[in-house]
């Protein structure tokens, strides 16, 4: 085995991590990398949002996040084929192309509401 294998986070992740962003059935997750995989590690999760989302509430982790929000198409990837508002402290961004969110170990963040699924 590879010294680096335990950096790889591959797929086959058959549950959505009970995340309060919303309900489990309007996410699909292909993989995620976190601190019990990596210790001390940044958190990611690549998901796919199938349904419109209302989110509950903030939440705050000890590990940096990165969010990656990709659409579908590979024929028109910049548009993420939805519209998410996503909520950093005080901060909303509202965005409808593929893009990455890094939040900070310690700040409060969620997502605020998915509209428009295509």
């Amino acid at each position: 085995m590879s010294k680096f294998e335990k950096y790889f986070a591959r797929g086959g992740k058959s549950e959505t991590p009970d995340f309060p962003c919303g309900p489990a059935s309007a996410l699909r997750t292909a993989v995620c990398l976190d601190g019990d995989a990596v210790e001390g590690g940044i958190f990611g999760c690549v998901q796919w949002i199938v349904a419109e989302i209302e989110g509950e509430g903030l939440v705050a982790h000890d590990s940096d996040e990165l969010h990656m929000f990709v659409g579908g198409d590979a024929r028109d990837h910049e548009n993420l084929n939805a519209e998410i508002d996503f909520q950093i402290e005080n901060d909303h961004l509202v965005f409808s192309e593929t893009s990455f969110v890094f939040v900070p170990a310690g700040c409060a963040h969620n997502i605020v509401s998915v509209r428009n699924v295509e």
